[in-house]
């Protein structure tokens, strides 16, 4: 009798689809991402009119972060309104005392990340989809706000975190070598880490 395929038979908490996990995480914890997302911007930036910005990302983020990792897409319902509101929180934001800030090079950053993420998608439609790509227009707003190093702190930082957790999967037989990961979980992450290295630094 041939022994079923691991990817077959998913350790409790994922679901496999057509040849992809979903980790089925409890909807309630974007609660608990969004608070420490918040703590670590607010422990960063301190009190500050960037907040204005800085916290609605961080909850958009954590809600993003819960909705790809269960169903492998990020719907426009999530994408479009955090899209249409960054427009005037980022322009309170670039009010504050920060230097450096840009309301033209956020703009540009929203079109950069997005521009390069649609080539990726066209070039690899299997891993990564057009959420991804309107994902990259909200996070390339809110790092271009600080600048063009900043976007770049957090795409790298994005894959630097996306690889370990690939290689984990695929020896733990969670998935196959085929199976695609929610990308957008890791360019959050990523992207959080960007705007702490920028603060801190």
């Amino acid at each position: 009798m041939k022994e079923p395929d691991p990817i077959d038979s998913p350790p409790p908490g994922f679901e496999t689809s057509n040849g992809d996990v979903r980790l089925m995480v409890p909807v309630w914890t974007a609660i608990p991402i969004a608070v420490a997302f918040a703590v670590a911007l607010i422990w960063a930036f301190g009190s500050t009119r960037l907040l204005v910005s800085l916290l609605p990302f961080a909850a958009f983020g954590a809600a993003v972060t819960v909705v790809d990792m269960r169903e492998l897409r990020i719907p426009n319902r999530l994408t479009r309104p955090a899209t249409v509101i960054a427009v005037p929180l980022l322009w309170v934001a670039s009010t504050a005392g920060w230097s450096d800030l840009s309301l033209t090079r956020a703009a540009l950053g929203a079109v950069a990340m997005s521009s390069m993420y649609l080539m990726l998608a066209l070039v690899w439609p299997d891993g990564l989809g057009l959420g991804d790509v309107k994902l990259a227009v909200v996070l390339g707003a809110q790092l271009g706000l600080f600048g063009w190093i900043t976007i770049v702190r957090g795409v790298f930082a994005a894959h630097l975190l996306m690889g370990p957790v690939a290689i984990v999967v695929l020896l733990t037989h969670r998935a196959g070598r085929r199976a695609a990961l929610p990308l957008g979980p890791f360019l959050v992450a990523g992207s959080i880490a960007a705007l702490v290295i920028e603060a801190r630094t």
